[in-house]
């Protein structure tokens, strides 16, 4: 994954695609219910795919346990409202 510098895309396209790409692992982390494995594999992610000063910003910008909170939010309202329409 590389971060993308809003002032020097090359490959906007490419970029996106694997923003979209690494969101689905991250959501389907998320999904098994695994806090302490998400929070380590999106660190890992980020440190792999920035300089250290890139993915402290990156940190700040987008908290990872923000992003698990959020993902696990969305998964438990999509089951909660299967469970109402199978009622």
């Amino acid at each position: 994954m590389r971060i993308i510098d809003a002032l020097h895309l090359e490959d906007a396209a490419g970029q996106l695609a694997e923003v979209g790409r690494r969101l689905d692992e991250w959501a389907e982390l998320a999904r098994n219910g695994d806090r302490e494995a998400f929070l380590e594999r999106v660190a890992a992610d980020i440190a792999a795919a920035a300089d250290p000063e890139t993915a402290a910003v990156y940190t700040q910008a987008a908290p990872p346990d923000q992003l698990y909170a959020g993902l696990a939010r969305y998964w438990r309202k999509r089951a909660e409202a299967a469970s109402a329409t199978l009622s």
